[in-house]
């Protein structure tokens, strides 16, 4: 045996005198230890014969005969190379002299490394009942080269390392990982899924990994998880999709997740700054990005599909089925967000403090109706579905966003502070509609089991915390402010269709400074509770049963153009309840079975009674010469109306108001696709003369 390992070895030394070559000790366990030929000062034998001492670079390694299968010779590899097949695996290990211990159980490979520096390993082949554990205290790299892995008694790799691990997913390589349905409890040691690590984890790599987490969560780090290329995907784990405890950070490729629970968790920020995101989640309660701080949206396609309902949880807290949940902030400065949602209950973006869009898309559909439910302590309130909600205040500065809440007493934006909509220089694309008629104490008991709770992802709902409504009848809202609604700029359209909706409501003090508004509504189109002042900006209100302009308090009109058409007596085109009416600036043109009248008006304005007022026909007004100062092309029928006009155009001369007038031409300055414009010819309907005056 000696003499013929020394004639090897001498051939060897021969053959590789050109070029890096190894000796490959061959392991009966299935481990080859390589070692440059470079660093072997010499291999000898004790006298019984029993060990191999292989002397390098100054030191001794030993290795006992009877565990060496045979020697080999190669090309020194640049990593340890795992290789499973069915029940076995084996490993190359280059670093087997420097401090890389290998200990292998049929496929089951655990690597101790004691190295100084970065390491690479390489995991290929095929295996359902193999893995791969890794302790260490360097950052190193993990390449997944074509490995189909399963383990049947926990996790498939389980790194045992602080530190950051690159995980490459080799170009053009397909990739599956499997854990078990119930682990081996190993004392102090973590393997919380089917990839775990106790340190950062990044994916990179033009490769596709797919996940099944049978145990708990598919993808698992005690600190972050980065996703800067490859394809990832996790079908239905045990708990969540990804899960880390740090951030978890999206920077580029493709994952198609699902989970049986939350699917994105963190207990730090999660950001989405690149790639494509596709979420679904079918749990009740379940969350689809869930951040104990916060979740940031920068760029990137993120869609989320919700089916879950919203459910009472072990404690008899209540837990709502939400497509993005915050601890504390969400803020979106870019990037395509599309969630649809139609489970009982189901929100959309929730956040416990602020929520802020600044750029990109939102679509948010929330198809799933609301109902009641019974609370731990025994009391009875109700819950709705909600696309956009912040318990702190909300900031829709710009971007597209577009909300539809189809269920009973749906909102499609709740703010449990002040809701602030564009800025001076910007606004937002805004789009709200719901079709859900209110809920209350009847319609629920058809909603299903009355004990599912469930809200707008408040600490309760229907009370403060939610923005929601008191006792057992929720209207629906498109845009609810719990204190001060501020319209600063922006195009925005809200639709209510069925009793109770309202377009835009403040629980305090609204003030519109601009914008394009037009609220299409079944109720109130504007409601404030304590006052409404209007600076500048267009503002289209219609409602087909009920007041447009409605104020419980004040309302301070100093400039812009505002369209109020209210349905039939007694309901009004601009109401305070006779509180405090101001006009002094801006074109004003109500229609109603009444009004409110002005307290104080600097600016001529006039108040006509018993006009008919006809669906598709337009009033328009001119001046003592005939010439049209405006027109509005009205969208209700009233046979007897009450009309509030003013404008800057207006002196003390004899104006006269036409209605019924059928046809306009040559419009100027339209606004609302021709519901409002100055000049032009009008032909055919009645007029009234009438004098402006001031108050």
């Amino acid at each position: 045996m000696k003499k013929a390992l020394l004639i090897c070895f001498a051939a060897a030394v021969g053959f590789s005198a050109n070029a890096e070559r190894d000796i490959r000790f061959f392991m009966n366990s299935g481990e080859t230890k390589c070692i440059a030929v470079s660093r072997v000062d010499s291999i000898i034998f004790d006298e019984a014969n029993d060990l191999m001492q292989i002397a390098h670079s100054g030191k001794f390694d030993n290795i006992e005969l009877t565990l060496l299968d045979s020697i080999q010779y190669g090309t020194l590899p640049t990593g340890v190379f795992v290789t499973y097949a069915a029940e076995k695996a084996t490993v190359l290990n280059p670093f087997a002299f420097d401090g890389v211990s290998i200990d292998i159980e049929g496929a089951d490979v655990c690597v101790t490394s004691a190295l100084t520096e970065e390491a690479e390993y390489h995991l290929a082949g095929s295996s359902n009942s193999g893995s791969f554990k890794l302790y260490g205290s360097k950052k190193y790299e993990l390449h997944l080269n074509g490995l189909t892995l399963a383990n049947d008694n926990g996790a498939a790799i389980n790194i045992q390392c602080g530190k950051r691990g690159q995980i490459f997913l080799t170009d053009g390589t397909i990739n599956q990982l499997s854990d078990a349905a119930s682990y081996d409890v190993i004392t102090e040691e973590d393997q919380k899924g089917t990839l775990f690590s106790e340190g950062q984890l990044i994916f990179m790599g033009n490769g596709a990994l797919t996940v099944t987490g049978l145990y708990k969560h598919a993808i698992c780090s005690d600190d972050y998880i980065a996703v800067r290329s490859g394809t990832i995907k996790v079908e239905n784990a045990a708990g969540d999709a990804l899960h880390a405890n740090d951030s978890i950070m999206v920077h580029g490729g493709y994952l198609s997740l699902s989970a049986a629970d939350d699917v994105i968790d963190c207990e730090g920020i999660i950001a989405i700054n690149a790639g494509s995101v596709e979420i679904q989640a079918s749990a009740d309660s379940s969350k689809g990005i869930k951040s104990d701080s916060e979740v940031l949206l920068a760029g990137g396609e993120t869609t989320i599909s919700m089916s879950g309902n919203a459910a009472l949880d072990a404690d008899g807290e209540l837990s709502y089925c939400t497509a993005i949940k915050t601890g504390a902030h969400y803020r979106q400065t870019g990037g395509n967000l599309t969630i649809n949602a139609n489970g009982i209950g189901g929100q959309g973006v929730s956040a416990d403090s602020t929520l802020t869009v600044i750029g990109g898309k939102l679509n948010i559909t929330i198809a799933g109706t609301g109902s009641s439910y019974t609370s731990s302590s025994g009391t009875t309130d109700y819950y709705s579905v909600k696309a956009l909600k912040s318990d702190g205040p909300m900031n829709l500065l710009s971007g597209e966003i577009d909300c539809k809440a189809s269920g009973n007493g749906g909102k499609c934006i709740v703010a449990d502070g002040l809701l602030t909509i564009g800025s001076a220089d910007a606004g937002p694309t805004l789009t709200a509609i719901t079709e859900g008629s209110a809920l209350s104490s009847s319609s629920n008991s058809n909603q299903g089991n009355n004990n599912r709770p469930g809200g707008g992802g408040g600490n309760r709902p229907g009370g403060g915390n939610m923005g929601g409504d008191s006792g057992f009848n929720a209207a629906p809202k498109a845009i609810k402010g719990a204190t001060d609604v501020i319209i600063n700029n922006g195009t925005i359209y809200v639709k209510t269709q069925a009793d109770g909706g309202e377009g835009i409501e403040s629980k305090a003090n609204m003030t519109i400074n601009g914008g394009n508004i037009e609220c299409a509504t079944y109720d109130d189109g504007i409601n404030a509770a304590a006052s409404l002042t209007i600076i500048a900006g267009a503002v289209y209100c219609h409602a087909t049963n009920n007041d447009a302009i409605d104020s419980n308090g004040s309302i301070a009109i100093h400039g812009g153009i505002i369209l109020a058409s209210g349905s039939s007596a007694p309901e009004e085109g601009f109401d305070c309840d006779q509180n405090t009416f101001i006009i002094d600036g801006g074109t004003l043109i109500g229609t109603g079975g009444a009004t409110s009248s002005p307290t104080s008006a600097s600016q001529r304005y006039a108040t006509l009674s018993s006009v008919t007022v006809s669906n598709g026909k337009y009033l328009s007004i001119t001046d003592s010469s005939g010439n049209v100062i405006c027109s509005y092309r009205c969208p209700n029928t009233i046979n007897s109306a009450t009309v509030l006009l003013s404008s800057p155009m207006f002196d003390n001369s004899t104006h006269s108001l036409l209605y019924n007038v059928t046809s306009l031409s040559s419009p100027e300055n339209t606004l609302f696709d021709g519901v409002f414009s100055t000049g032009g010819t009008t032909s055919g309907g009645s007029s009234k003369s009438f004098t402006p005056s001031t108050r």
